[in-house]
């Protein structure tokens, strides 16, 4: 199948938005395992 070149691009672009999801979701988990809050939360502390 054949994608116009516009739809390319929005691809590429959805997988590399789906890629930096993953990696705060692996972020996020490494966060929780060391500091037992989500980083998240850190964030809303932080802007306390």
């Amino acid at each position: 199948m054949l994608l116009g070149f516009k739809e390319e691009v929005l691809a590429k672009e959805f997988r590399k938005y789906l890629n930096l999801i993953m990696e705060f979701g692996e972020y996020n988990n490494f966060f929780k395992k060391y500091y037992k809050i989500s980083y998240d939360k850190y964030l809303k502390i932080l802007e306390d």
